[in-house]
């Protein structure tokens, strides 16, 4: 399959989901210092008697060999078995531990089975033993009121120790896990954190791990199939971990599917629009025709409910409909004017905050100028 181009990042300044979420878990963990060394980095996480360090270590080595693997194979880096059974052959009972953990986040049970061989027992301290033993204990989704994105939280419970693994899910980029990060706490003070830093009408629910399953694992996949990929401070050191939590989780669960709309629901509510004050703007069937094709091929792009167009939705569409439209010039030049009360209209029926709104509008004044010469000049090429 080929790879999709991913739209432009979904902004989000300093990320307070990840602030707020360390708050929450800063009484859990008191970080140990690491040096670059490997073996000082394992000895810091074993000393720091919770299994967050360790884990993620893991994790991130995991990944990082992953990535070599994929992107730069010339560099004959082994692979994450090889690593651990070359740590299994050290003469250093930590990195042998290590071994084990990283074990336990892959698959193989062949290599479980050694790894559990390579170690004497009383290695582990009484925090780690349970790793293969881990339980996930709860999922919980925060979903913005335009869906854009939603949080999906998954906390895992490791013997008398809990972390939750947050993952960002990006509705306009075909549901692709964006971005993910773990803490060491239990899932509620971290509910508690994110409601807390979150917008106004958000949507929270529990679900199923099952579901949770379904989610994560399609949204890795469409990630997956992004380029550039998504990358952030955690992501994707964070996605083994991720992987080996949803191994845990039952299958059969259901996952995202777009809210697509026909192009029969799409022309009923801009009629609504048309015969409310607000609508005058689209009075005109032919205006009517350009509004409707816009919000149907933007569908395809974003959630699919043409009643949330969100700041981040309407900067995709304004890139989108220059080309994939295919009305008269003017028609298009005045597609902007169309979208403004179009949106205060959705909005309000909807109950839209105020802020969202202006910040939707916001795009849309912006972009107006750059949309307009965007427009003139591809039909100027095609006129040729």
């Amino acid at each position: 399959m080929a790879k999709r181009k991913r739209p432009s990042p979904h902004r989000r300044s300093g990320d307070p989901r990840k602030r707020a979420t360390a708050e929450a878990g800063a009484h859990a963990l008191a970080a140990a210092e690491t040096t670059p060394e490997l073996d000082d980095q394992v000895a810091a996480a074993l000393d720091s008697e919770h299994p967050y360090s360790i884990v993620m270590l893991a994790s991130s080595l995991i990944a990082s060999l992953e990535s070599a693997d994929e992107e730069a194979p010339a560099y004959g880096l082994p692979d994450p078995a090889e690593f651990v059974r070359m740590f299994l052959d050290a003469d250093n009972a930590e990195l042998m531990v290590f071994a084990w953990v990283i074990a336990q986040l892959l698959p193989d049970q062949r290599l479980k089975a050694e790894a559990s061989l390579g170690i004497e027992d009383d290695w582990l301290p009484d925090w780690l033993a349970p790793l293969p033993d881990t339980e996930v204990v709860g999922a919980w989704q925060a979903t913005d009121p335009l869906h854009d994105t939603t949080d999906l939280v998954l906390t895992l419970r490791i013997g008398p120790s809990e972390l939750s693994v947050i993952s960002l899910i990006d509705f306009n980029a075909a549901g692709a896990v964006k971005d993910a990060f773990v803490v060491p706490a239990p899932l509620d003070p971290v509910r508690e954190a994110l409601t807390g830093e979150g917008r106004a009408g958000m949507d929270s629910r529990d679900l199923t791990p099952a579901d949770a399953r379904a989610w994560l694992s399609d949204g890795i996949a469409a990630g997956r199939q992004l380029t550039p990929p998504f990358e952030s401070d955690t992501w994707p050191q964070v996605r083994p971990l991720l992987e080996w939590a949803l191994r845990l989780c039952p299958p059969g669960g259901h996952g995202w599917e777009r809210q697509t709309w026909t192009v029969a629901q799409i022309a009923e509510l801009v009629d609504q629009f048309a015969a409310a004050p607000e609508g005058a703007v689209v009075a005109d069937p032919a205006d009517r025709e350009v509004l409707v094709d816009a919000l149907s091929v933007l569908g395809h792009q974003t959630y699919g409910d043409p009643r949330l167009l969100s700041a981040v939705a309407l900067e995709t569409g304004l890139e989108l409909w220059v080309t994939a439209l295919h009305h008269e010039p003017f028609r298009l030049l005045a597609l902007p004017e169309a979208l403004a009360p179009f949106v205060r209209w959705t909005h309000s029926q909807l109950g839209i905050s105020a802020a969202d709104t202006d910040e939707a509008l916001a795009v849309i004044a912006h972009r107006r100028a750059e949309f307009s010469r965007d427009v003139t000049l591809a039909h100027e090429v095609d006129s040729i």
